[in-house]
């Protein structure tokens, strides 16, 4: 009964965890599609000078565009330095560890 119970709760953690990035992901693809056509929608508009309230959300735009893009390019050299090191570390003992000296007389023994 516990069993069950635990494998309930973590079946409901699931599908929690699973909406919630859902929604994440929506209100991700809704932010750049909605600046996207803020931008089109404005681009010619009449500019009024230094205090310009849609040449400001242009900018906030732009920063947001480069803080997104310094994510993924941060996201794509981590997953390659992860990819990199789950190669490299099953290997590592091969360069590290070759041999000791109790392994050296085993073999001498032997």
């Amino acid at each position: 009964m516990l069993l069950r119970f635990l494998n309930n709760a973590e079946c409901h953690r699931r599908k929690t965890v699973r909406s919630l990035a859902f929604v994440l992901l929506f209100l991700f693809i809704a932010t750049i599609l909605l600046s996207t056509a803020f931008i089109v929608v404005y681009t010619g508009h009449d500019c009024i000078g230094a205090d310009c309230p849609v040449c400001a959300i242009f900018k906030n735009i732009k920063s947001l565009f480069e803080q997104i893009g310094r994510a993924i390019s941060n996201l794509l050299s981590q997953g390659t330095l992860l990819l990199a090191l789950s190669i490299l570390v099953p290997f590592s003992y091969l360069v590290i560890l070759p041999s000791t000296l109790l392994d050296d007389k085993v073999k001498l023994n032997n």
